[in-house]
């Protein structure tokens, strides 16, 4: 008798495990719609519009990225090296003399180049080594940079590469543009939405694209920089900071 009444009970409480299986499963397929929908898909069969938009927003640098180099040759490589070192020491020299730091001074590339005689009868021996050291220099002041290229180009500096202008902190533009995109994004949605004969829903999704500072103004480059002049004159123009959003809204 025992015997059957266990029997009875493990049954029973087989099929109740059975049914609330069941149950749980049934909730779940009725609500995982809802749960979807809630995650920022779209409701099933709701048209939807998909719009990007682009912001640029405009900014006065405030710090200048300046490559030089000291360029020397020579027909004897250990005269070329040492007269390349010398020269290079004295510019960083009075650089830092100038108010640059020494942590705004670093050396981006060195290089020895053979020169070769390639005429009918030079056999394509050396006939010199050129040797070359580039310096980046940080000018954080832009009120300095004239002076600071009459300072490198005085020292030694026989190769001016180019003078980058920059934004040290460009945050809050990026910011701004972020938001000018955005907005924009949002009355191109609403121009399809009514253009359509519906009207603009909830937001589903939104993506930030990439972007990077465009310099627009006249960038200071040289190739020599022998003969520039007591006074470099400087004109920094403008960054233009960019953002870009592609957004997805429904329409009802």
């Amino acid at each position: 008798m025992n015997l059957s009444i266990n029997q009875s009970r493990s049954r029973s409480i087989v099929y109740t495990l059975i049914l609330s299986i069941i149950l749980l499963m049934v909730v779940f397929m009725i609500t995982a719609p809802g749960l979807a929908q809630a995650e920022g898909n779209p409701a099933p069969n709701v048209p939807v519009v998909v719009v990007s938009a682009y912001s640029t927003v405009n900014v006065i640098p405030d710090q200048a990225q300046v490559s030089m180099a000291v360029l020397e040759t020579d027909q004897n490589l250990s005269r070329a090296l040492e007269s390349n070192n010398c020269t290079t020491e004295q510019v960083i020299a009075a650089l830092k003399n100038a108010g640059i730091s020494g942590e705004d001074i670093e050396t981006s590339n060195f290089s020895v180049y053979p020169e070769y005689d390639y005429s009918e009868n030079g056999q394509n021996k050396i006939i010199s080594y050129q040797v070359r050291n580039e310096i980046s220099v940080l000018v954080r002041d832009l009120d300095q940079l004239g002076k600071i290229l009459d300072t490198a180009v005085s020292s030694g500096a026989n190769n001016l590469n180019y003078v980058n202008f920059q934004k040290a902190d460009t945050t809050a533009a990026e910011n701004q543009a972020l938001v000018q995109a955005v907005k924009r994004a949002r009355e191109k949605a609403l121009i399809l939405s009514n253009a359509s004969g519906m009207n603009l829903g909830r937001l589903i999704s939104i993506t930030e694209g990439y972007s990077q500072p465009i310099i627009y103004g006249n960038m200071v480059y040289a190739d020599k920089a022998e003969g520039m002049g007591s006074t470099v004159p400087i004109n920094p123009g403008e960054l233009q900071i960019s953002a870009s959003v592609t957004i997805t809204y429904e329409m009802n």
